[in-house]
């Protein structure tokens, strides 16, 4: 989310920062570790696999955190912890300014219309069986049975997410990817959510409809006032959508900010990693190069001391004893790493080539 606006005292005309508003989400050093067991009759616990080891982050009305990172980093299981699809094996998550970590299914199912997920793969998310009415009136009928008009309330909803209210006695397989995911954003949307989580939503689709699904996504966040926390892989979505951007690394974040500070100024080794990665498409523009070796690590066994520090090209002694904690090194611009500072080959050499790329991505886009 962008930093407050200055507004100015009619009498002194000091610049006065407005208040922020109370964050809608607050997560506290959430974890979740899944059981490794041996054994049927008499199985043992012999690991766990660390998801999610430590996470804190702040969400606000109307913001758009994304978070991005390599396969297998947490990203998803993040996702399902915030909207209590799994039971947190530690930490806190409170939800406006009520405590929903330890609630039970039953206690939950009161808050289930206010926290929505749009998932990633449009073809397995949508029962086959069910037309595309019964589909979005499902979250009507468990979250809201007294509203009225519910015939015309799915009607109203395919024309949001730009359908047509007579394709709403079809069943999915009779749709396209993007309208089928378009129908995934209406039945999201049916119990009047606060925050949805964005799950990789548009990784599934062509990248001329990735365009449209995530404009819609925009244009309905602006429209009703929505949170998105949105996971995804690509920077390209992330830059084009975000206000905030969290770098997750094995369970971990390890750079949280604004778009603009991550994209103009990255100060973790791996976030200069990711960003250095993004092809550009120019034949004759040179871009920068940092380049990290090896595997990520194994989450069930995650190395001592700074967990990126077995892939980091400025690794010292000091990185594989002690872990960084998650700091702010500037103003709203938070950085886990010993050795945080900017990459001038990022920021300087890569910059003309960078400044083309966003230019078609914003043309793309548009």
């Amino acid at each position: 989310m962008a930093e407050p606006r200055l507004a100015y005292n009619q009498e002194s005309k000091e610049p006065v920062a407005k208040a922020r508003p109370k964050p809608l989400l607050r997560v506290y050093a959430l974890q979740k570790h899944f059981p490794i067991t041996k054994g049927l009759i008499r199985a043992r616990e012999t690991g766990v696999v660390r998801a999610v080891d430590g996470v804190d982050f702040d969400m606000f009305p109307g913001e758009t955190l994304a978070v991005v990172g390599e396969s297998g980093c947490g990203k998803s299981t993040l996702g399902r912890l915030v909207l209590r699809l799994l039971r947190p094996t530690n930490g806190e998550i409170i939800y406006n300014h009520e405590r929903i970590s330890n609630l039970s299914a039953g206690q939950m199912r009161r808050l289930r219309g206010e926290l929505q997920i749009i998932f990633q793969d449009p073809f397995a998310s949508l029962n086959p069986r069910l037309t595309v009415s019964r589909l979005i009136r499902e979250p009507l009928d468990v979250h809201l049975p007294d509203s009225p008009d519910k015939k015309g309330r799915v009607a109203e909803l395919l024309r949001t997410v730009g359908l047509a209210a007579y394709q709403a006695n079809r069943y999915p397989h009779e749709f396209s990817g993007g309208q089928r995911q378009r129908i995934g954003v209406a039945r999201a949307l049916a119990a009047n959510p606060h925050l949805v989580v964005c799950d990789e939503p548009v990784s599934a689709l062509d990248v001329s409809i990735q365009a449209q699904v995530l404009n819609l996504i925009r244009d309905l966040q602006r429209r009703f006032n929505l949170s998105y926390l949105f996971i995804s892989h690509d920077l390209a979505v992330v830059k084009h959508i975000s206000d905030r951007v969290a770098v997750m690394y094995l369970g971990k974040f390890v750079e949280l900010t604004t778009k603009e500070e991550l994209y103009s100024r990255p100060l973790h080794p791996y976030s200069q990693a990711l960003l250095a990665a993004v092809p550009i498409p120019d034949p004759h523009a040179r871009g920068s190069k940092v380049i990290i070796k090896g595997d990520v690590p194994s989450p069930i066994n995650p190395p001592s001391g700074c967990r990126f520090h077995t892939r980091c090209p400025k690794v010292q002694d000091i990185c594989k004893q002690e872990e960084p904690m998650l700091i702010e090194k500037y103003p709203g611009h938070k950085v886990a790493c010993h050795f945080a500072e900017v990459e001038p080959s990022i920021t300087q050499q890569g910059r003309p080539a960078n400044q083309r790329f966003e230019k078609l991505v914003q043309a793309f886009y548009a």
